[in-house]
């Protein structure tokens, strides 16, 4: 593959996107020359007094408007000037501007009088209502009809208001109380006259209004009567051309397409389609698409939202194929209880499959994802198609995502260490802990290894040195009076004793080096570095970008450091073989010294000092190999000493990173706990984590330590009252102390807490496999059962679902992805909950799902519904786009059962 197929892949993905919903700028209240005071509100400007259409196109499309309604005072004259130059500019195929596509609406912004007050009202128009058909909204209104000579103080002043937005409504058009906190504004105007805002709020609620214009978004939440939210919009109020697109703030509306039509829909639903800023999905991290080749959905690029996707479909039609795709590339971990199932389905979908994701992480960059069906890893790569091998996705908190599949919402519900997980995947750092507490235990069990290895070798030493005593002692009663033939014997076994003390050191040096992975150290330094400038919790990033630079340069190929260990193991290596070199040559030195010795003892004629030479020789070879022994023995007592120091540092480092465990956990339930709903839908979760309280492995361990043990101490429950009194490491510490008082306050009695002592001390590496064993903080989760709360363990599979589906919608950065989440719900339930939370949430939190429910894409407001259909016995995505896209209307109704009853809940619900 050359590099531009990722960027072509981007742009596939992107084109993709068309239909689908997403944010738009638009600026519905903006004047032009032809209003009076247009280019003298604050200053007398001459160029904006005479300025053209095409400059106030120019201006909306340098401010990436996509909608600029043209509102003069009374009159729609210029809307056509203005409508042409923008589709001059879009014509013109240039992308010189931030945006070249503006859709320019006809509107006109009316003066009425109410309550002896002038009050303004913006009325705007589909993109092809002609000026004379706007113009119908002054018949029989008393204004004056010649439109060259309304002057400022022209108003409507034979109508109210409320007859002037039913005229407008009658139009077709959309009827927006202008500026309403400024002078001709209808709250200020009608406070101004003595009303109170509860009395404001219901006379707006009675005109029957579409919009409201604001000034700040602060000021929305005035607007509000009854429950009912009214659509709240901010426009540029424009005077000048600089101020076209907002001064400070401009209304952000969520469209399929830049129109009048889905202007009117958004103001309908306002609660999730009007923003008065970017969008917060700009800085979340979120899948942009995934291509295959080959498999089940062979040659499709399925392309995803940064907020709702809902993929839709019958049964086999590929919406599961693709959402467990997601979950193989990101290597997520597969529940055991479906590990059978899951594999059974990728061996059916996948087969022959390349799959690449193009995932996009909460700065703006983008990666490749990419893995063959039977790959042992997913490659990352960069848009150039460079490999990026220093990101770990098991630890990495920029390319990551939630997953959950089918039926594993109740799985998790029935195993704590998923809720554990659940939980962590809202805490920043947390693998990184996870990873050093999985590091210092797989040094425990290391140490463990490397002392039991030790034990033995001291054992089989301690029958190697025997009688040395003894020996020592006959040599010294036979005395020491040596030729110098038994003198020079001694001098080339020293010589030989003496290579093979620097060999052994020379061998330690080598196997010490050899251990040492340099590289991976150095970048575990830079990817610690990263993590902190991630999580942003340094203030002087820029040093530590550098120092990160200048640590990960130094692993670079050709580097001193990458270098320096190869050139220090070949030249310890070369230091080898010239002592080989130098013990050979000592061997030929060494045979006629031992020629001269076996001659020596062979000329002695007198039998008992032949035989005392014989023996003292045999003396002195048994006692030179036992002392090597017992030299090798203490050596040994030290590094056994060496490695229970080491144990002890690794078991103090293991408390205290489960102790910055526990706190970081403990610090982030509260605000989890906190999000969760009180009461909404006769829902209540609360939630709460015991420190070190996953003690299964520990009472596993102790039942299996337990064997022999002269008492009946299974059934006198011995496990349960250790686990739930102390830790393991606090209980192994205890049984290697001999502390009987720890036993007895635990609740034994003095022969039984000497009865466990004897029998676990017996047994060092089972004390040793107990401190190492897992001991993760346990999270409690608790739903109210008609008042009574409940552990999560002992509720039904729908009340489970319904009490963690809480905690998985919490807000957070990162992708959601799951498979039928309507699972073991009643729809009162979607709808109380989970609909209304996916509604909020997929602004800030991309969400992907596959479902069967129409209520989730429908009342959801879903921006990207994808149609699965099987296709020549592999699948099909048919087609892609917004609710408001009418061939998914379409499918909706026709593949989802109660799909159409869904769009009539909708409209009730939402008052659209």
């Amino acid at each position: 593959m050359i590099m531009t197929d990722y960027y072509q892949l981007a742009k596939q993905v992107n084109r993709k996107l068309k239909n689908t919903a997403q944010f738009y700028a638009v600026d519905l209240h903006c004047h032009t020359p032809l209003s009076y005071c247009f280019g003298r509100i604050d200053k007398v400007s001459y160029k904006d007094i005479n300025a053209t259409g095409h400059q106030i196109a120019k201006s909306g499309c340098q401010s990436n408007l996509h909608i600029l309604g043209i509102t003069d005072h009374n009159r729609c004259d210029n809307v056509e000037e203005v409508k042409s130059a923008a589709e001059d500019i879009k014509r013109s195929g240039e992308n010189q501007y931030s945006n070249n596509n503006l859709v320019v609406l006809p509107g006109i912004e009316i003066t009425v009088e109410e309550s002896f007050k002038n009050i303004h009202i913006l009325a705007l128009f589909s993109e092809d209502k002609s000026i004379i058909e706007i113009e119908r909204i002054f018949d029989k209104t008393g204004i004056e009809p010649d439109p060259e000579k309304r002057t400022k103080e022209s108003k409507v002043n034979t109508k109210r208001i409320i007859e002037v937005v039913q005229k407008i409504r009658e139009l077709n058009g959309i009827a927006i109380l202008a500026h309403v906190n400024s002078d001709n504004g209808y709250r200020k105007e009608m406070k101004n006259c003595g009303l109170e805002d509860h009395e404001v709020k219901q006379k707006i609620d009675e005109l029957s209004i579409d919009g409201i214009e604001i000034n700040k978004p602060e000021d929305a939440k005035h607007f509000e009567f009854e429950g009912k939210k009214y659509p709240c919009v901010i426009g540029s109020d424009a005077h000048y051309i600089h101020e076209i697109g907002g001064k400070e703030h401009i209304t952000r509306i969520k469209m399929t397409t830049p129109s009048f039509n889905d202007l009117q829909k958004a103001l309908l639903d306002p609660e999730t389609r009007i923003r008065y800023q970017d969008q917060q999905s700009s800085y979340i991290k979120k899948v942009l698409g995934i291509k295959f080749e080959g498999g089940f959905l062979d040659e499709q690029t399925i392309p995803f939202s940064s907020n709702l996707n809902c993929l839709i479909g019958p049964r086999g039609s590929g919406k599961s194929t693709c959402i467990e795709a997601i979950r193989y590339i990101f290597d997520k971990h597969v529940p055991e209880d479906r590990t059978k199932d899951i594999n059974r389905l990728r061996s059916n979908v996948f087969p022959d499959c390349h799959m690449k994701i193009i995932f996009e992480d909460q700065f703006g960059k983008h990666f490749i994802l990419q893995k063959t069906y039977g790959d042992e890893k997913t490659q990352v790569l960069n848009m150039d198609g460079e490999e990026q091998e220093d990101i770990d996705l098991s630890i990495s908190r920029n390319l990551r995502i939630n997953y959950f599949g089918w039926s594993e919402i109740e799985g998790i519900a029935q195993d704590s260490t998923q809720q554990l997980k659940l939980i962590d995947s809202f805490i920043d750092e947390i693998e990184y802990l996870q990873q050093e507490e999985r590091d210092i235990i797989s040094n425990l069990k290391d140490n463990t290894r490397k002392s039991k290895s030790t034990i033995e070798k001291i054992d089989s030493l301690n029958e190697k040195i025997g009688n040395l005593n003894e020996l020592e002692h006959e040599l010294s009663q036979i005395g020491d009076e040596q030729s110098q033939e038994e003198i020079n014997k001694k001098k080339i076994e020293n010589e030989s004793d003496a290579l093979d003390k620097i060999n052994e050191k020379l061998d330690a040096i080598i196997s010490n080096l050899s251990n040492l992975n340099l590289i991976n150290d150095i970048k575990y330094i830079s990817n610690y570095i990263e993590s902190k400038i991630i999580e942003e919790e340094i203030l002087f990033d820029e040093e530590f970008k550098y120092l990160q630079r200048l640590i990960k340069g130094s692993t670079h190929k050709n580097t001193y450091l990458f270098n320096a260990k190869f050139k220090l193991e070949s030249q310890l290596k070369s230091l080898k073989l010239e002592i080989e070199k130098i013990h050979n040559l000592l061997k030929m030195k060494h045979k006629p010294v031992n020629t001269d010795f076996q001659r020596y003892l062979e000329k002695i004629e007198q039998p008992e000092l032949k035989q005392i030479k014989y023996r003292r020789e045999q003396l002195r070879h048994q006692i030179r190999e036992k002392r090597k022994n017992k030299e090798q023995k203490a050596t040994y007592l030290e590094q056994l000493q060496n490695y229970e120091n080491e144990r002890l540092e690794l078991l103090e480092s293991l408390n205290a990173k489960r102790n910055q465990l526990f706190e970081k956990r403990h610090q982030h339930i509260s605000n989890i706990a906190s999000k969760l709903p009180k009461g909404k839908a006769d829902i209540e979760i609360n939630l709460d984590i015991t420190k070190q309280g996953h003690r299964l492995e520990f009472k596993h361990n102790l039942d299996e330590a337990f064997k022999g043990l002269p008492r009946k101490w299974h059934a006198k429950g011995y496990t349960s009252i250790i686990s739930d009194y102390f830790t393991p490491i606090e209980f192994a510490q205890k049984i290697k102390c001999s502390d009987h008082d720890s036993l007895i306050d635990a609740g034994f009695g003095y022969d039984e807490s000497l009865d466990i002592i004897n029998h676990l001390t017996e047994n060092y590496e089972q004390l040793n496999i107990l401190e190492e064993c897992n001991c993760s903080d346990l999270p409690n989760i608790f739903f109210n059962v008609q008042g009574e709360q409940k552990p999560i363990e002992d509720l039904s599979p729908g009340q489970r679902c319904t009490a963690l589906l809480p905690i998985i919608l919490l807000e957070t950065d990162t992708p959601l992805i799951i498979d039928q989440p309507e699972d073991n719900l009643d729809n009162k339930f979607i709808f109380d909950l989970v609909v209304n939370t996916l509604r909020k949430l997929k602004e800030y939190r991309q969400v992907i799902v596959a479902t069967h429910n129409p209520n989730i894409p429908v009342s959801g407001d879903s921006e990207n519904i994808l149609v699965f259909k099987p296709y020549n016995n592999k699948s099909l995505l048919e087609k892609n786009g917004s609710i408001d896209y009418i061939p998914i209307i379409e499918n909706v109704k026709t593949i989802m059962e109660g799909g159409e009853k869904a769009f009539k809940i909708r409209a009730q619900k939402y008052n659209l």
